[in-house]
């Protein structure tokens, strides 16, 4: 198991042992809860970090790492050990701090743009519920038109049958008049 992987899961297993959130230990750290919860999966904490999140997670630093203390002995640290192994090159150690650091920018930059990514998905799912909304109430008016209208074509087939029948009404009314006339002059002239 590298570094990473005991590290990542001791944090992970204690988190869940103690029921902490990410953002406790995130709080407990000065740190965001989405950078603890990276803790908890697969990104190494930076070693300033190591004695604060060890004394939230109630562990030792041996403990984090997985090192096994010899019964009897004095607990020793990872610096102790680090010591005792003759010590680390300081160029290494930078480069190992400056490699780190590199992949941290470039976890934050994913970071920004998936934030930014989220927002404009949100952007886009209050359009939609918008546009949604607003084809609702265009619907609902399209329907009131329609129900206008069609109560508009039944007054007017009945203002049509009215007008044919003052028409026909009309028309009778003239034959009639045309009728009494004509034999009002037929019984003029024949007597």
């Amino acid at each position: 198991m590298n570094v990473r992987d005991q590290v990542c899961g001791t944090i992970g297993k204690r988190v869940e042992q103690l029921r902490l959130t990410a953002q406790e230990l995130g709080d407990a750290t000065g740190d965001t809860d989405k950078t603890a919860y990276r803790w908890c999966k697969t990104v190494l904490p930076r070693t300033q970090k190591i004695p604060a999140i060890c004394k939230v997670l109630q562990i030792t630093p041996n403990e984090l790492f997985g090192f096994e203390d010899v019964a009897g002995s004095p607990k020793t640290g990872i610096k102790e050990l680090v010591e005792k192994r003759g010590g680390m090159d300081d160029s290494i150690r930078q480069m190992y701090e400056e490699r780190i650091e590199e992949l941290r920018s470039r976890i934050e930059k994913q970071d920004s743009y998936i934030e930014k990514q989220d927002s404009y998905i949100t952007d886009l799912q209050k359009t939609v519920e918008r546009e949604t909304r607003r084809s609702e109430k265009l619907e609902d008016r399209l329907e009131k038109t329609e129900a206008r209208s069609e109560k508009l074509m039944t007054t007017l087939d009945e203002l049509q049958e009215k007008v044919a029948s003052l028409l026909q009404e009309n028309s009778d009314l003239k034959n009639n008049t045309l009728q009494e006339e004509s034999e009002s002059r037929k019984k003029a002239s024949g007597e």
